[in-house]
Formats: C-alpha cells, sequence, structure tokens
C-alpha cells in the first residue's frame, strides 16, 4: 500500500521550537509569526495583521488563512479535539 500525503502543516511543530505560523509575505518570503501577538487581522485588498505592539505586518495568505492557522495554534496550545 502506498504512503499517504498529508498537507504541509502550517503551523511549525520543530523540536525545541515555539509554536508559530507560517506566513509568507508580499514578496514570496517565508516566516513565522507568533500567533499570541495578533491584535486584529484586515483584509482591505491584502491581508494585514497588527500586531499588540503596534506593528503591521502584510501577507500573501487570504484573512482566513490566517485566522484558520491562529486557531489551530490555540488547539494545539489548549490539546482541544479539532470539531468533526
Amino acid at each position: 500500500m502506498a504512503p499517504v500525503k498529508r498537507a504541509a502543516k502550517s503551523v511549525d511543530r520543530a523540536p525545541g521550537r515555539s509554536r508559530v505560523i507560517t506566513l509568507h509575505r508580499l514578496n514570496g518570503k517565508q516566516f513565522v509569526l507568533n500567533a499570541e501577538l495578533i491584535r486584529t487581522v484586515e483584509e482591505n485588498p491584502d491581508t494585514t495583521i497588527t500586531l499588540v505592539n503596534g506593528d503591521h505586518v502584510v501577507v500573501r495568505e487570504p484573512m482566513g488563512d490566517v485566522v484558520q492557522r491562529c486557531i489551530e495554534y490555540g488547539r494545539l496550545l489548549r490539546r482541544l479535539i479539532p470539531p468533526s
């Protein structure tokens, strides 16, 4: 039986690293962001993330994807069972 390919996770699970979400800047460069530092996420038309310190980050991912990644991050922290 062939192995099943899984979609890449958007939450970093590398050993020894804090759990962060992986995003892409408009130029395509990948970076990680601590989801606990996010204050707001807006889409107008680019997705702009405002952090608790007032900094802004513009990303390629749509707002819904950023929100979903933050939810996944929270579930990992709280060990919640995803809805079925």
